[in-house]
């Protein structure tokens, strides 16, 4: 039994992470190798090359990419770039919600800015794959390479070929999905049953394998007016695979259902995902919220109509002077350049937290205060990763009155808050989740 994902996306993180609380442990497949993926994650690419890391192996932060002489490196938390004299030369792109200043990838840039070829690195700090653009900034080929800097995969974006070379000897396949049958084949491990997330190259690698497998489509994404053509396809297939799909929003559930020939219901089951929360809310009033920006919608107003509230602000960076004015107040407690260590911190005291920072998120703010059981409230012009904020808990930046209102409400009124959130979020329990595939 294998999990097969096209790449590591948050939809896919929330169902590994489902997966493993409740308490299934079989080998994730992943076809996409973006080089920060969890340790027991299996890719061609890990797999072909043989990749092992030393134990000093490290990311590789922003200032340490390799460059010409007297190039320099500018940066900041949420971007980098090396510049010649004064001409940018190219963008060093972080990875995102991991540890600061961390390079992802490098893209080089020509005379005239476009993207000629992009460096990869994985969380090792090493450079496993190149991307080769054309003039106009379309990508040509990718290569990965070993750690003897040996080319080990080639994929053609415009053949379409991908060449396999292992200890000297070529394999040459016609596409992409011929060589990540190849690849399963080779891990000789049991695929009886599939459970994948996509309808794009993880069906298409398995649905012509000649052998009796069960294979659940776990259905992340958000239909149109009518199901997907490869859905209804292998809805009604009738082969050795015996296809089934499985939904955690149950909107999208109900609409799967009302497209869907009657025939076919049995095939179709309704899920959501597994949480493990870090700590349990007590309601005690303390209200969090991390920024990289000092614009935070009617922050000072809230402070001041929630005055046996204790507001903790947190940053990553220092503090603009406007955000440092707010320390005057007696119920505010600033945070600058906090470390995750007190991020942490901050998470297991409050009970609330506020998403109104008009910058981007940070360290997965939202999610992570979903973790630690955090009663979530936000601006809809504001709001970052709403899958975890309850519908009734958005308001417009005009309506600060119902914010205050709702920072207010008694402990048994936040609770039954809490359980809309989860709700939202298609919280199941363990028994439900395993159902729903068969586990």
């Amino acid at each position: 039994m294998i999990n097969l994902f096209e790449v590591f996306d948050h939809a896919s993180r929330e169902l590994y992470m489902s997966l493993k609380h409740a308490g299934n442990n079989h080998p994730t497949v992943v076809i996409e190798d973006d080089g920060f993926l969890p340790e027991d994650c299996i890719t061609p690419y890990l797999h072909f090359s043989r990749f092992q890391p030393a134990p000093h192996d490290k990311a590789k932060f922003f200032n340490e990419i390799k460059r010409p002489k007297y190039w320099e490196v500018e940066g900041n938390n949420e971007r980098a770039e090396i510049n010649d004299k004064g001409v940018k030369r190219a963008n060093i792109i972080y990875k995102e919600n991991y540890k600061l200043r961390i390079v992802q990838k490098v893209e080089w840039l020509s005379d005239n800015g476009t993207v000629r070829f992009i460096d990869h690195y994985n969380q090792y700090g090493f450079k496993y794959a190149q991307t080769v653009n054309n003039v106009e900034g379309s990508p040509i080929f990718k290569t990965f390479f070993n750690q003897q800097r040996k080319v080990v995969i080639y994929e053609n974006y415009i053949t379409g070929d991908v060449v396999l070379t292992i200890e000297g000897q070529e394999q040459v396949f016609s596409n992409k999905n011929e060589f990540i049958r190849y690849f399963i084949e080779q891990l000789d491990i049991d695929t009886s049953k599939i459970i994948f997330n996509s309808l794009g190259k993880p069906l298409l690698s398995i649905y012509n394998i000649d052998k009796k497998i069960d294979a659940y489509l776990f259905w992340q994404e958000h239909m149109d007016t009518e199901i997907p053509g490869n859905m209804s396809a292998i809805l009604s297939a009738d082969g050795p695979i015996d296809f089934k799909v499985v939904v955690p929003d149950k909107t999208e559930y109900e609409k799967i259902l009302k497209h869907t020939n009657k025939q076919y219901h049995h095939k179709i089951h309704l899920s959501g995902y597994i949480y493990h929360y870090h700590k349990q809310n007590t309601h005690d009033k303390n209200v969090l919220t991390m920024t990289n920006s000092d614009q935070l919608g009617n922050i000072e107003t809230t402070i001041q109509a929630c005055p046996e509230y204790m507001f903790h602000i947190a940053a990553i960076t220092e503090m603009s002077s406007k955000l440092m004015d707010l320390g005057r107040y007696e119920n505010v407690k600033l945070y600058p350049s906090a470390d995750m260590k007190t991020a942490r911190a901050l998470y297991d005291k409050a009970n609330i937290y506020l998403d109104i920072n008009y910058g981007g998120e940070i360290v997965n703010a939202v999610r992570s205060a979903f973790d630690y059981d955090l009663l979530i409230i936000g601006y809809h012009e504001t709001a970052h990763n709403k899958q975890y904020t309850a519908p009734q808990l958005l308001f417009n930046t005009t309506d600060a009155d119902f914010v205050h209102k709702h920072i207010q409400m008694s402990a048994n009124e936040k609770q039954q808050l809490l359980i809309l959130q989860k709700q939202h979020a298609h919280a199941v329990s363990v028994e439900e989740f395993n159902h729903a595939l068969n586990l």
